[in-house]
């Protein structure tokens, strides 16, 4: 008993990808992790690298009209009494909430059972599952030092949890600028509309100025794969465009730069590794978390940031020209990023055993 653990996560990447590292850790720790998760979270099994225990938990959004909120209420109320009946069937001794509006009945119902409860916040804004739920938490477990809306004495500073290419990464340097120059854009796990609309027009304009050559990885939304596909063909860029990459770690790691949104995870991703990116926020993030992601990181000179109101084909692509004349700098700032890295799940471990002991 005093081995079991539950994982409740909302059905973003953002939240599971985090979990899902944190479950492997559990595993090879000796622990019997379990997750309550909602359908979203099936969308993602195909990417995992090992067999999840999981469980789907009724859950929805109070938002909408009368009839909307209502029908969340009664989603929400079934989630409760399956989260309870669960709880008390697996007996664990810890419960870990990593945000979204679906852990409210599991983290609800912990509480009401007498569970030991942890909570990790990805972003630098605290959520509002996180925030309405952090009263009933040991203390809320953090990617970034500082966390908009969470009081100090509720904080503890770990790092994001890591998949387990990201967390074994040693510092790779950078590849030999003057054979060829990587690229990797990246939209988050669903892709991203104008970065399949800008970028790849800005890439043809820094490869136009540029005398060497460039080879882009490129991850889009499905519906634009012909397009942006189209684009570098026309252009006789090397490429390779997916809707998703399943080796994003060696895709970073053949880069000398990453053009990305600033999810927590794709900068935590970006810090174990060791690349310096352009971040081009998501301006419409809760809290303008995506911002304020990037700013900690652009902050400690080890990487660029260009809002999204400001991204247009000619000032990315002089921006990628003025990096690419100082290599020196962007080096610099690789290694910047790099010594930004935490090891979240070995920071984490020695509280969890003491709160399954």
């Amino acid at each position: 008993m005093k081995k079991r653990v539950v994982l409740a996560t909302g059905g973003t990447g953002g939240h599971i990808f985090p979990a899902i590292s944190l479950y492997e850790s559990l595993i090879k720790e000796g622990f019997k992790p379990y997750m309550l998760v909602d359908d979203r979270f099936l969308n993602y099994t195909k990417f995992f690298k090992s067999q999840v225990n999981y469980k789907v938990i009724s859950s929805d959004k109070m938002s909408g009209g009368i009839f909307r909120k209502l029908i969340g209420a009664l989603k929400l109320a079934i989630g409760l009494l399956q989260s309870i009946i669960f709880l008390l069937r697996y007996k664990p001794k810890l419960v870990i909430g990593f945000g979204g509006y679906m852990t409210f009945p599991i983290i609800i119902a912990a509480k009401i059972l007498g569970k030991k409860i942890i909570l990790h916040e990805q972003n630098s804004v605290l959520g509002n599952a996180n925030k309405m739920l952090s009263p009933f938490a040991e203390f809320v477990a953090t990617t970034f030092p500082s966390v908009k809306n969470l009081p100090p004495e509720k904080t503890l500073y770990v790092g994001n949890f890591l998949r387990a290419e990201f967390k074994e990464s040693k510092k790779v340097n950078l590849p030999d600028f003057d054979k060829v120059i990587n690229i990797t854009v990246i939209g988050g796990s669903q892709g991203a509309k104008i970065l399949g609309e800008i970028v790849p027009e800005a890439l043809v304009s820094f490869a136009k100025k540029n005398k060497k050559k460039l080879c882009i990885f490129h991850q889009a939304r499905k519906e634009d794969i012909d397009s942006v596909t189209g684009i570098y063909n026309k252009n006789n860029l090397e490429n390779e465009v997916k809707p998703f990459f399943d080796d994003v770690y060696e895709k970073m790691k053949m880069s000398h730069i990453v053009i990305a949104r600033s999810g927590a995870s794709t900068i935590t991703d970006l810090m174990a590794v060791g690349r310096a990116a352009i971040f081009i926020p998501i301006p419409y993030s809760f809290g303008n978390h995506q911002l304020l992601n990037a700013k900690y990181v652009c902050d400690n000179n080890a990487s660029w940031l260009l809002e999204q109101k400001d991204l247009n084909v000619a000032d990315l692509s002089e921006m990628l020209t003025k990096i690419f004349s100082n290599t020196n700098l962007l080096i610099e700032y690789s290694n910047n990023i790099f010594r930004l890295n935490k090891d979240g799940v070995s920071i984490i471990m020695p509280k969890i055993r003491e709160f399954c002991a």
